[in-house]
């Protein structure tokens, strides 16, 4: 299959590490210049044709990337960075413990998600917090994904999570499991979601594998890692395989996630925070400390490289990379 080459949305910085203000933001096309899209603070993606921009006033401007970027809406943000998903003619964002869609005349409505199971955590999952006050029916929306034509959400309360199917109401509950650090639809049709271990001293992190069609957990596999992390994300390749993407403040890690098992695949400490699929079946890392620079994981030879001719321009910070063309995320 001919190398996949990246789209890639940045927001022009300069020297200074620290956004202060609004930035121009940018998108550039393989093989083409870059072209300003506005201005703004941060990007991140809807999936693989749908660009959110953050400005610093608190509007959120969602973009239809095809061959040139086209403005869906321009709204007022509800809290918390942008994180969505576009899904059937709307756009699909986690706005404080909420699922809120957004159609293409910017109208709003907040989705109704069903409550997590209440229950009480567990005394090992406490770690000296007993006097701590908890909200056991307090049940917060913690990633959204979807599979073909089902949209699915995570929802969890203090001790307790659960998978919605939003298309059709199907549930699956998973006691004591928490709340979801990542979920995804991977390429094999499955879902994934990553929970931490609620045991004092522990945390483990936790990959389950789940059908959507039987809605039923296949498997729960243990990573042998803990906290703390940066950053915890899924990103699946085209060719069915998922990845847990691990950032710490002193390095990076890929865990390949098998039946039963995980195996690591070590990363360039500046590989970058982020992590996107494309259709060639390899990985792309790229935001945070990588500020321009592109990375990429070969799926054949399962190295990572710097890819020199993806960079964006110095000093600016890449935010987002879209492979358009297929579903890469």
């Amino acid at each position: 299959m001919r190398p996949s080459e990246p789209t890639i949305a940045f927001i022009e910085v300069g020297t200074d590490p620290v956004i202060r203000e609004d930035r121009p933001a940018y998108l550039r096309f393989p093989g083409q210049a870059p072209v300003q899209i506005g201005s703004g603070q941060q990007f991140a993606t809807a999936g693989p044709g749908t660009l959110l921009l953050e400005r610093f006033n608190g509007h959120v401007q969602a973009f239809g990337v095809a061959s040139a970027a086209t403005v869906i809406y321009d709204r007022m943000n509800q809290g918390g960075p942008p994180r969505g998903l576009a899904f059937g003619g709307e756009i699909y964002e986690l706005q404080q413990g909420r699922l809120v869609s957004t159609d293409a005349r910017g109208a709003t409505r907040e989705v109704d998600v069903p409550s997590a199971v209440v229950g009480p955590l567990r005394p090992e999952a406490l770690c000296g917090y007993e006097k701590v006050m908890f909200n056991l029916n307090a049940s917060t929306v913690w990633g959204v994904t979807a599979i073909g034509a089902h949209l699915f959400v995570f929802s969890a309360t203090p001790a307790n999570g659960a998978i919605f199917d939003i298309t059709d109401g199907r549930r699956l509950d998973l006691p004591g499991s928490g709340n979801a650090l990542a979920i995804s639809g991977g390429g094999d049709g499955k879902l994934y979601v990553i929970t931490a271990e609620q045991k004092c001293g522990s945390h483990q992190l936790i990959v389950r594998r789940i059908d959507p069609v039987t809605m039923r957990e296949e498997a729960s596999i243990e990573t042998a890692r803990t906290f703390p992390f940066v950053r915890v994300d899924l990103v699946s390749s085209a060719a069915g395989t998922t990845y847990a993407h691990l950032v710490t403040d002193n390095g990076a890690e890929l865990l390949r996630i098998d039946a039963r098992s995980v195996i690591p695949i070590a990363l360039p400490r500046d590989s970058g925070l982020l992590s996107s699929a494309a259709p060639d079946g390899s990985i792309w890392f790229f935001g945070g400390r990588a500020r321009n620079a592109l990375s990429r994981l070969d799926p054949a030879t399962g190295q990572v490289e710097r890819s020199v001719a993806a960079d964006a321009p110095g000093g600016a910070f890449v935010g987002a990379v879209l492979f358009h063309s297929a579903g890469g995320r």
